[in-house]
């Protein structure tokens, strides 16, 4: 893995008030209503428009279908290519378990620090480091216990499918989709665990939008539905160095908080790219892909498309200028 990503605080993240930038996106609109004239484009608006039509035209060159959703952390301006279309998401379900985890554990139904015991025979394939500590098939090896937060680790740093299914029974799989429930995203269901090839065959899939995605993480980052030692602790594990599309399309010591996945056919990834001072979340899947590959690259490209706008943001002011220094 060629990104070693660097802890960045939380705390010092440069993020406008939402409410604040509508508040005056509002009034601009008032008074150019008033003046009943059209306002010329600006220019950020214009690097907006250039980079939504590139992602498109990314999109469009791919051999998959490509969905996008985007969101700047700064004003709230979205961005949805196929944003609602419904599809199997792979691992980046798991990003619903992890909330539902802290979720209880505010609610004090568990806490973080509870431990479960694995048996070695319970470790299934795409487990890379339980199976390792678990040592060959058949061997007398033990595992220690693991906290319930060292099993999130392991579920979102490596995609550990052991440490994903052990949360799954221990949070319910009910708890996981009636939390999506209530945070309005009603195409994200958790339907099976990991590996449940006999639930596969029978159409059982995990499924959400890449809208969806976006918003669940957009809620992670906001204050409001989680506190904020839940949310920088969330985040925190989605910032793990970890295997990332999107992050081969980024400059390597730009933190990245998010949850690739794959499935044959299809690649996805949904994260928070932080930029300094322009912060956005993006989600983007690439399905009916005939090239994982291929694919990859997608997700990579439409990453350096969208952080190419930003980081621009981020270092002009709304006049064009570079900033000193």
């Amino acid at each position: 893995m060629r990104r070693l990503t660097r802890c960045l605080g939380w705390a010092c993240a440069c993020l406008l008030g939402l409410s604040a930038a509508f508040a005056l996106s509002a009034r601009a609109g008032t008074k150019a209503a008033a003046a009943g004239a059209e306002q010329p484009q600006s220019g950020p608006q214009s690097l907006w428009q250039k980079m939504t039509a590139a992602i498109s035209a990314r999109a469009a060159e791919s051999q998959g279908v490509v969905a996008v959703s985007l969101v700047d952390l700064t004003d709230g301006q979205r961005f949805a290519l196929r944003g609602d279309v419904v599809v199997a998401v792979a691992s980046t379900i798991k990003l619903t378990i992890l909330a539902e985890l802290f979720r209880q554990s505010e609610a004090g139904s568990l806490s973080l620090a509870e431990t479960l015991s694995l048996r070695p025979q319970d470790v299934i394939d795409g487990s890379p480091i339980l199976m390792g500590l678990a040592g060959p098939r058949g061997a007398a090896t033990s595992l220690r216990p693991l906290s319930l937060r060292e099993l999130a680790v392991y579920m979102i740093a490596t995609s550990d499918n052991t440490a994903t299914n052990a949360l799954i029974d221990r949070l319910g799989m009910s708890a996981v989709n009636a939390l999506a429930a209530r945070l309005g995203l009603s195409q994200t269901r958790l339907r099976r665990k990991m590996l449940d090839a006999a639930a596969v065959q029978k159409g059982s899939e995990n499924t959400a939008t890449t809208d969806e995605l976006t918003t669940l993480l957009v809620q992670l980052w906001q204050p409001g539905v989680f506190t904020e030692a839940a949310r920088r602790d969330a985040l925190h594990i989605l910032s793990v160095p970890k295997d990332s599309f999107f992050s081969r399309g980024l400059p390597d010591e730009l933190p990245l908080a998010s949850k690739p996945g794959s499935l044959d056919g299809l690649r996805a990834e949904a994260g928070i790219v932080l930029v300094p001072g322009r912060p956005f979340v993006l989600s983007a899947v690439v399905a009916f892909s005939p090239d994982g590959a291929a694919a990859e690259r997608t997700l990579a490209d439409i990453a350096q498309l969208a952080h190419r706008y930003f980081s621009t943001l981020a270092t002009h002011t709304a006049l064009g200028r570079r900033r000193p220094g």
